[in-house]
């Protein structure tokens, strides 16, 4: 057993998640005027979603990335052509593939979702965001659906109501891990200490809080619930970081990544700085972590320089800036309730929470 872990943007609900994916493939692919093919255009999309939505999710109007998105209500069609398409302006049917990408996947027959949503903030990213996955010659991560409907098998023949349940069937007990049981970790003292990025377009972030309010749930009601929770089990959303690294905002905080995506180091090696270390301190000193300050160097690379400093807080908490010096600086924010606590979740059906 481990006395303590450290998970970062987890796929622990794997085949919903891999028909997430699909999901925007399909949306993009809908017509030959759906695709996103250029990164200038999605970065142009980011960029009217952080004019209409930075301040609004919690931040400052001067951050390039949100703080909270859950908050923000930018809709695609503000960017809809009124001419011919220019490279930037969004064409009507990817207005309608963005929508569905927001949306997230639902079983059309029942009307039950399937999956949370893409996030706002995501979409340019190089790897994973929406030029990255919808340009494959086929879904990404689509082997899956191979195991199960056969080497022949393209988005396109995917039914969202009778395959996914034939999916969940041969595969979901082997795969997902949504267990909220943690009675015996627990019981045992071991501690959990969570990351998400905010902005993750792979791995949508809104299942990591999802996940945590059903084992908040499974402790009881209240506040006393919550307490227990976080008395082993602690989540840490990163505004502006992608999938499990890199990004606008601040995202280097002892995020280990060892994929093919370079996680920079940590500003210093202390539980200050450095998640890991802070989980060390939990499980060895009962030293429990309220934020970590998380770095963002000039284009990721500490060579160049250091960008901001900012604190990444224990959920539902997010970095306020106290009104008061350099904003660049973590040491001049505080961590307070996130704007988005009171937004409508999108959780999804109890049938694809197995």
């Amino acid at each position: 057993h481990y006395d303590g872990i450290l998970g970062g943007d987890p796929a622990g609900n794997r085949t919903h998640g891999h028909v997430g994916v699909l999901w925007n493939y399909a949306a993009m692919h809908k017509t030959p005027q759906s695709l996103f093919t250029s990164t200038g255009q999605t970065q142009a999309m980011v960029s009217s979603i952080l004019a209409a939505c930075a301040v609004k999710s919690g931040g400052l109007a001067t951050d390039p990335f949100l703080t909270d998105p859950r908050t923000c209500d930018w809709d695609p069609a503000v960017m809809q052509c009124t001419g011919a398409p220019n490279g930037t302006c969004l064409t009507a049917d990817q207005v309608a593939a963005a929508r569905a990408i927001y949306s997230g996947p639902v079983d059309p027959r029942t009307g039950h979702r399937i999956l949370p949503g893409g996030v706002k903030g995501g979409e340019a990213d190089g790897q994973f965001g929406w030029v990255g996955i919808g340009t494959q010659p086929e879904t990404p991560f689509g082997s899956l659906f191979k195991w199960v409907f056969g080497p022949t098998f393209v988005y396109s023949m995917f039914d969202f109501d009778s395959d996914m349940a034939t999916l969940d069937s041969v595969l979901a007990s082997n795969l997902n891990a949504n267990s909220t049981n943690l009675s015996a970790f627990r019981n045992h003292g071991h501690k959990f200490i969570l990351y998400h990025g905010w902005a993750d377009p792979l791995i949508t972030p809104q299942e990591s809080i999802n996940h945590y309010d059903a084992i908040v749930a499974a402790q009881g009601t209240g506040a006393a619930a919550v307490k227990k929770a976080q008395s082993f089990y602690r989540l840490f959303m990163v505004p502006g970081m992608y999938h499990c690294a890199g990004g606008p905002g601040p995202n280097a905080f002892g995020n280990r990544f060892s994929g093919i995506v370079y996680a920079a180091p940590p500003l210093a090696n202390d539980a200050a700085h450095d998640i890991f270390i802070a989980l060390q301190e939990w499980v060895e000193k009962s030293v429990a972590p309220t934020r970590i300050v998380a770095a963002k160097y000039v284009n990721d690379v500490p060579q160049l320089g250091l960008q901001m400093t900012r604190p990444i807080c224990v959920y539902p908490d997010v970095a306020k800036y106290t009104g008061h010096g350099d904003p660049n600086d973590a040491a001049n924010f505080t961590c307070a309730p996130a704007p988005g606590g009171s937004a409508p979740s999108q959780v999804a059906a109890p049938e694809y929470r197995n």
